[in-house]
Order: structure tokens, then C-alpha cells, then sequence
């Protein structure tokens, strides 16, 4: 069967780590997932169930179709732990905001055992199971479909047991597998209203920038000081180093350049063009970052992500009426690793969070 079978659980008070739950006990309620996909959610996870002070166990099989390197990013809002043929490879545990943590595995196409613990203390509730690699096309996306399946509820699809029992969740993975913490903390709430109020001050509305294209975003590419801490510090309007398109931003822990022959540490990039939504609703952007970034959508500024800072996720929520509607991005690097990520959630991408592309663009 499709999906992943869950097991609910009610907590009590106190629970600080998934190593104080009991797994293995008889669950509140059980069901079936066809994706792990909760973000900043104030409700519960199953039917009447509480919102907060609650654990998830998710087991099933992860089905690989083509072998390669995937790159898992998990994030969770209290703890979490994932585990790939038995063996820990992902551990967010502990209380903390909605936190982001990654693992790069090379694997074999096949059934290979997945299992995902989870805990909720109290405020929003997140979890979120995403991947790139060969089966995604590149692109960083919720794990659903057929990638995810389930035998007999209950039952494990092998005769293997997990490495951990009852929720007992070591503080380091097992030997061959490297957990890397982006080093952003996502806000516990998002911001309200139109524009996106952190750090920095960049300004309003943005200058006359590229040119559009017929397809994917044009960009325009400049070599900036050491010293540049912020965006406001950038001239977007003098002439850039280099010009390129790009079809989607999607750029994690890279340390190459963004351009042919460009720097890998202190430059800047603007990209412009068209937003184009097919269907008119509710949308929630995500801009993350290291270093500063903005977005623009229709010449206001609705996520300031500024500012010298490790991996930040900034969103916003807007009402977007069907067509065409301007977009730009600015964004820096002062030093070592570079982000630089845009995605959304709404009518468009089908309710899952993914990164914006495509005809999007």
C-alpha cells in the first residue's frame, strides 16, 4: 500500500527528547500518510487527537527507483529522528523551533526501510520529509507517491527491527553517515500582514532591474566589498558583472560560483521576471538564505531576509489573483557557504511545499 503507516501517541508533561518515549506501547490512534508535510500547524495530527504534547512513528518502505546520491533535509518543530535501513541518519531531537537538519546518502534503487519519529511540546507543530536526487529530478521536494509505501499495518516490510526500539534516539548517527545542521532557525510563527519585517532595511520598492525573459528568471551578477553587510549597501542598478538565466533558486551548502568565472564569496545577484499563477488563491512563500535576501512581488517588498547570517527562512502569505505578476530577488554572499532557496505552497503547487519553477517562472 502507498503511504507510510503512522502511530499516535499522547504525551504528558516534560517530554524533552524522543528518548523519553515509549514506541513501543500501545498508540492513542494509528493511520496512513502518503507524506510527511506539516508546516507551523496549529491543529493536532489525527482525528480529535491533541495539539500538543503528541509523538508520530512513521515506518514503511522508501522506494528508490534510481540509485545515486540523495540529499534528505528533515525539519521539525519539537523533535525528530529519521532512520534509513535501521540506521540513524538524521537527528533533530530535543525542544526547539522549526529546525532543519540534512544528510546526503548514496543508494541503491530498491525498497530500503524508512522510519520517522517524531514529538510535538507545545505551539505550532512542524514536520517535513523532503529529498533531491534522481528520483526527484534534481529538485528538493516533499518525499509523497510511490516513493512511499506500506505492507500490512503495523508490520515492518522486512524482518529487520529498528535501530532504535522505543524511541531511544542516540545523539550521533550511526558510523558512515554525517548529519549536517544548516544552521538556520525558521521562526516559530510567521510574519502577518504584507511585508515581512526582519532584519535589515531594504528599501520598499526596488530600482529597474533586469530585463525580462521568456523563460526562468534573468540575472544579473556583481562582485561586492568584503566588508557588505547588507543589501542596502548594493548598487543593483550599476552595471553587473555578468548576466545569466536561471529556471528556479534552489541552491543549498554550495560553495561554487553562481556564474561562469564569478567568485565563490562576496557577490550579489538580482533576479527579475514574471510570477505566473495559473490559479488564484492563497500562497506562502519561503525565502531562505545565507547570506541577506529580499523579495519583491509586484514592486513591494514582502520578505526581508537581510543582513549577515547563517541559513534563515523567512515566509509570507499573499493573496494572488490569477496572471502574471512581477517578481525579484535580491540576495548576497559575504563568506564561506552559499543559500539561496524560493518556494511555495498554494493552489499552484497542489497544496506541498516546493520549490517555484517550471512555468512558474
Amino acid at each position: 500500500m502507498m503511504g507510510l503507516f503512522a502511530q499516535y501517541f499522547t504525551l504528558g508533561s516534560g517530554i524533552s527528547s524522543l528518548s523519553e518515549i515509549d514506541f513501543t506501547g500501545t498508540p492513542d490512534a494509528t493511520g496512513v500518510v502518503d507524506s510527511l508535510d506539516t508546516y507551523l500547524s496549529t491543529g493536532g495530527m489525527w482525528r480529535d487527537g491533541p495539539r500538543d504534547k503528541f509523538a508520530a512513528s512513521h515506518v514503511g518502505d522508501l522506494n528508490v527507483y534510481e540509485d545515486g546520491e540523495y540529499t534528505f533535509y528533515l525539519t521539525s518543530d519539537d523533535g525528530s529522528a529519521l532512520y534509513i535501513d535501521g540506521k540513524l541518519v538524521i537527528s533533530n531531537d530535543g525542544l526547539h523551533a522549526a529546525r532543519e537538519q540534512d544528510v546526503t546518502l548514496n543508494l541503491a534503487a530498491g525498497a530500503h526501510k524508512i522510519e520517522i519519529f517524531y514529538f510535538e511540546n507545545k505551539g505550532l507543530s512542524t514536520l517535513q520529509l523532503e529529498w533531491v536526487g534522481p528520483d526527484s529530478n534534481g529538485r528538493r521536494e516533499v518525499i509523497s507517491g510511490d516513493s512511499l509505501s506500506h505492507t500490512v499495518a503495523g508490520e515492518d516490510d522486512s524482518d529487520d527491527t529498528s535501530a532504535d526500539n522505543g524511541g531511544s534516539t542516540p545523539d550521533t548517527p550511526d558510523d558512515g553517515d554525517t548529519v549536517v545542521d544548516n544552521g538556520g532557525s525558521t521562526p516559530d510563527t510567521p510574519d502577518s500582514g504584507d511585508t515581512d519585517t526582519g532584519s535589515g532595511s531594504t528599501p520598499d520598492t526596488p530600482d529597474d532591474g533586469p530585463t525580462k525573459t521568456n523563460q526562468g528568471l534573468l540575472a544579473r551578477g556583481f562582485v561586492i566589498p568584503a566588508a557588505t553587510t547588507s543589501l542596502t549597501q548594493i548598487d543593483f542598478e550599476a552595471d553587473s558583472a555578468a548576466t545569466f538565466q536561471t529556471t528556479e533558486l534552489n541552491s543549498r551548502f554550495r560553495f561554487d560560483p553562481f556564474w561562469k568565472n564569478g567568485p565563490s564569496d562576496y557577490f550579489a545577484v538580482q533576479y527579475a521576471g514574471d510570477l505566473n499563477v495559473a490559479t488564484g488563491g492563497k500562497y506562502t512563500f519561503y525565502l531562505t538564505s545565507d547570506d541577506g535576501s529580499a523579495l519583491y512581488v509586484d514592486g513591494q517588498l514582502v520578505i526581508d531576509n537581510d543582513g549577515r547570517h547563517p541559513d534563515v527562512s523567512r515566509i509570507i502569505t499573499l493573496d494572488l489573483s490569477a496572471g502574471a505578476h512581477d517578481i525579484e530577488v535580491r540576495y548576497f554572499e559575504s563568506g564561506a557557504a552559499q543559500t539561496l532557496i524560493l518556494e511555495w505552497v498554494g493552489p499552484d503547487s497542489n497544496g506541498r511545499r516546493e520549490v517555484i519553477s517550471g512555468d512558474s517562472l
